[in-house]
């Protein structure tokens, strides 16, 4: 073949890792023969049947793969424990100062409304002192939907001056409809 001694090891030994090859040494060594060889003498291998050696590898590529998909649980276990800790509201209310973050790109605001739907557990509560604004209503609305239906309680306080207008007043009729708790008072912080 042309290979040299190390490349015809190195052949050798992938064949063998792969299972496609086996050593025979000790293991086919006549019983009857006390005075045969080692494995190490001999060095001999013997080729294995390939639907054999298909299984071997099959069975070593599942038990590969259970060990991936194990420490993958193990993984997402541990940062779902460690985000549960910092998305919850007794956290923050533990600590000594709350980080406050004023957004006024439209796109941001989008996103992190959208963030919040989906890690907020238990209760959301806001104050709206203003009219919506920009607030597309289907949006607020889908949101509103989707937290209520994996069981989020969302209460909302509005100032009064939105009950005046008959767009913003259909609005708070919709979510309340959906299942959110809406409540007006004079003025919203």
């Amino acid at each position: 073949m042309g290979l040299s001694e190390g490349d015809l090891a190195q052949c050798r030994e992938e064949l063998i890792d792969l299972g496609l090859v086996v050593r025979t040494g000790q293991l086919h060594a006549s019983r009857l023969d006390p005075a045969a060889p080692d494995e190490a003498e001999t060095d001999v291998v013997t080729v294995i049947a390939p639907e054999i050696a298909l299984l071997r590898l099959l069975e070593r590529e599942r038990t590969r793969l259970r060990d991936h998909l194990e420490q993958a649980d193990r993984a997402h276990h541990t940062l779902k424990t460690l985000a549960g800790n910092f998305l919850r509201t007794e956290t923050l209310a533990r600590t000594v100062g709350v980080e406050i973050e004023i957004l006024s790109d439209y796109r941001r605001i989008q996103q992190v409304l959208e963030d919040i739907t989906v890690t907020v557990q238990g209760n959301l509560a806001s104050m709206h002192p203003i009219a919506r604004g920009r607030e597309i209503p289907e949006r607020a609305l889908d949101r509103d939907r989707r937290q209520i239906e994996k069981g989020v309680q969302v209460r909302s306080i509005f100032s009064q001056r939105l009950t005046s207008v008959s767009e913003d007043a259909e609005h708070l009729r919709m979510k309340a409809k959906l299942g959110s708790r809406c409540a007006s008072r004079p003025s919203s912080p």
